[in-house]
């Protein structure tokens, strides 16, 4: 069942490439598609809320904390990386943010430091980095007007993919602290979604109304609604592939975020006619590489165990 919340996580975090693309290619607003995106999330946690009878004022202090600093955060991320989105092809567009995941595995190996790097964990960040050179040295050559697909990039997307690619990063590793700091619930988990996407929606909002940018409100809303759906149905089912089926968050990240990488990838040759250059064909591929040596990392023939949480360590010791 595990590997199913993975699936889907995959499947909403592809889906949100080309919600982001639709919008930009409407010249949406940047900061109205990210208010947007935050109501949608917020819509689809107290639906789900409300269908499980679940109150989520229940829910852990850690949760809304940890929730609420990452949503802020993207109110800063997401404009930046709607403006990448614009000045790039979608497939390495997308790649690139994704390849964040090898950030948040390298983090949730340091903290909360359940499981030691194994060989293979290591040689899979190692290639997710060459990765990102890859891609680099594509986008450099295209802009340049080398190679296939020349002219698909335009000045700046360097500078607002790079600060998006930090803040992705920190956004999926905000998962496992989230995880480890409070007992696996359904309580803690909306609360967690409803803090992030909250903060989304009320950062968005001043900027909305009082920051200068162009871009129809309309297109915005819609597709940064659709988007939100996109987002809460890629964090939640993260959540529980890592809660409550007990897979490694360094197994479940390369997976799902990874995963809908090489989905975007596809669907973006196939139906928007993007060609990379060699350059980024050879980063692809050791973007995929990478996703199977992380996904071989986890050990063989073991049944995933949650990961303990110092709640669960408390009430150990309680018992005892």
């Amino acid at each position: 069942m595990g590997y199913l919340y993975v699936a889907g996580a995959l499947v909403g975090w592809a889906a949100m490439a080309f919600t982001y693309r639709r919008a930009e290619s409407l010249h949406g607003n940047r900061f109205c598609t990210t208010m947007s995106l935050g109501l949608g999330s917020v819509a689809c946690n107290l639906v789900v809320a409300l269908v499980s009878h679940v109150d989520v004022s229940q829910g852990h202090a850690s949760q809304y904390l940890i929730g609420g600093v990452t949503g802020l955060l993207n109110v800063v991320g997401l404009p930046l990386f709607l403006a990448a989105v614009a000045r790039g092809d979608l497939s390495v567009t997308w790649l690139t943010a994704t390849l964040a995941f090898a950030l948040a595995s390298a983090l949730s190996l340091i903290y909360p430091h359940v499981d030691d790097p194994t060989a293979l964990g290591i040689a899979g960040l190692a290639v997710a980095a060459a990765a990102m050179v890859l891609l680099g040295l594509d986008v450099y050559s295209r802009m340049q007007g080398h190679g296939a697909g020349r002219g698909g990039f335009k000045k700046g997307w360097f500078f607002f993919m790079s600060i998006a690619f930090v803040i992705n990063g920190l956004s999926i590793y905000s998962f496992t602290p989230a995880s480890y700091l409070a007992p696996p619930s359904d309580v803690n988990r909306l609360a967690f979604m409803i803090a992030f996407a909250g903060a989304i929606a009320l950062g968005g909002l001043p900027l909305v109304l009082f920051a200068k940018s162009d871009g129809a409100l309309r297109p915005g809303l819609i597709w940064g609604f659709l988007t939100g759906v996109g987002s809460f149905t890629g964090g939640y089912l993260t959540l529980l592939a890592i809660q409550q089926a007990g897979i490694p968050s360094y197994v479940v990240y390369p997976a799902s975020n990874g995963g809908s990488n090489v989905l975007v990838v596809a669907l973006s040759v196939m139906f928007l006619r993007e060609r990379p250059g060699r350059w980024g064909w050879s980063g692809m591929t050791a973007g995929v590489l990478a996703l199977v040596l992380l996904g071989m990392a986890a050990k063989p023939g073991e049944k995933a165990k949650p990961e303990r949480t110092p709640a669960a360590l408390i009430e150990d010791r309680t018992v005892r």
